[in-house]
């Protein structure tokens, strides 16, 4: 019984997130170890990537390939696939929960580069940041080996064990802007 609760929990979470902006779908399985030893429950997370979405927003990015954005929250690094980005207040790049998205030089900050209201940021398909023609950054984009060192903290967020990424290698993704990619499930 508590292992049929626990299925129906999965699947549950995986409707309910149905419309989640880069959720990854969580699955279960079965492993009998043994000839007598009861099916032992294991759960993972499919991350095979959703469809992409046009938004026609400009701070909206999807990710091609089997890589990350990566946040910052409380100096710990984040990995999302959820590219439905902001400019805060204070001008910075934020996702929906408001924490800060990581160039490779680190935080980005948009409006203190931004000499008139009037230019447009774009982002080129190697996820460099461009307002205007002034070049400001590179997202950092992570390439994570073993994925089962990602843990899910939150419907589309998910924190490293070791914290050990790689930055990816342009050959390896591709940005969207204007995109987003949809739930897997």
């Amino acid at each position: 019984l508590e292992k049929s609760s626990k299925n129906i929990s999965v699947i549950a979470n995986n409707l309910a997130n149905l419309d989640t902006v880069g959720y990854k779908k969580d699955a279960s399985f079965y492993q009998i170890l043994g000839d007598y030893q009861q099916p032992e429950m294991h759960e993972y997370t499919d991350f095979v990537q959703g469809e992409i979405l046009p938004t026609s927003n400009p701070l909206n990015f999807a990710l091609k390939g089997d890589v990350f954005f990566v946040l910052e929250k409380d100096g710990e690094n984040l990995y999302t696939r959820n590219g439905k980005f902001s400019i805060n207040e204070e001008g910075f790049l934020v996702n929906e929960e408001g924490l800060k998205v990581l160039g490779q030089r680190g935080e980005i900050n948009i409006k203190e580069n931004m000499l008139d209201d009037n230019q447009t940021i774009t982002i080129t398909k190697d996820g460099e940041i461009k307002i205007g023609n002034v070049e400001l950054d590179n997202l950092l984009i992570a390439k994570i080996e073993d994925k089962d060192k990602l843990k899910k903290i939150s419907s589309s967020n998910f924190v490293l064990e070791d914290d050990t990424h790689t930055i990816a290698d342009e050959s390896e993704y591709e940005v969207s802007q204007g995109f987003l990619e949809s739930s897997n499930v």
